[in-house]
């Protein structure tokens, strides 16, 4: 699907330039607003591809395949294995997303479909394991960093003159335009849904706090709880529906 295709391109050319083509096309191909049908548990059904999706052994499983390449590129003894980890990390999306509809296919992963509303909350269990990881580790760098996250995050306005300094500006870059695009795509789904009138005066509170979110917990967290409160919002409205 597309989403394991920009996983892909992502992981090979950087998410700084395939994330914002992804919000793109996904503004491009039209409102971001859901259906009432689209919304509704009652009348839209989600198949679980694995039976383990909502079981508390599924997000360490999948952390550990995706991080187990990652250990090889930097433990590994010899630099071959080190070049093969890489890749073999590099193609863990396209693995992911096809074993997913080839599992669900076979009688001893399928599973009767769930309502909406059932696959949120594992969802939301899983993001919300991410999101106190992502939390801590920006915590632990603020208090043990010897950069400003200044330093660290934006880029300077001198020339780099070695590899390192070229690998900083870029990562740099990638870190900015990956986020900046994030949040701005979420800005701009919150007010399609507005005008939908999927929002609340209220419903609010928690966009105007962002800004807090991102000092505190990092750019990461506060993407993450911004896309779980808006999922949170759309799945609310479909059950009022």
């Amino acid at each position: 699907n597309r989403g394991t295709l920009f996983l892909f391109l992502g992981q090979v050319l950087g998410t700084g330039g395939i994330v914002p083509l992804y919000h793109f096309i996904t503004v491009c191909s039209g409102s971001t607003a859901p259906s009432p049908a689209e919304r509704s548990p009652n009348r839209r059904r989600i198949r679980i591809g694995f039976w383990f999706w909502s079981l508390p052994s599924f997000l360490p499983l999948i952390l550990l395949i995706y991080l187990i390449p990652v250990g090889g590129a930097f433990l590994a003894p010899r630099s071959e294995t080190r070049h093969l980890c890489v890749w073999l990390w590099c193609i863990v999306p396209i693995c992911l997303g096809v074993a997913d509809p080839a599992l669900a296919h076979l009688p001893l992963f399928s599973q009767a479909s769930k309502p909406n509303h059932l696959i949120h909350r594992a969802i939301e269990r899983h993001f919300g394991a991410l999101v106190t990881l992502c939390a801590g580790l920006w915590i632990y760098m603020l208090a043990y960093a010897p950069y400003s996250p200044i330093s660290i995050f934006v880029p300077s306005s001198l020339e780099p003159d070695d590899l390192i300094s070229h690998s900083h500006l870029v990562w740099q870059a990638d870190f900015l335009c990956t986020f900046g695009s994030a949040i701005l795509f979420l800005v701009y789904q919150c007010i399609d849904m507005n005008r939908a009138g999927l929002f609340e005066t209220h419903d609010w509170l928690l966009p105007a706090m962002m800004p807090i979110m991102v000092v505190c917990g990092g750019p990461g967290t506060a993407v993450a709880i911004a896309w779980l409160w808006k999922e949170r919002m759309t799945n609310r409205a479909g059950r009022s529906k």
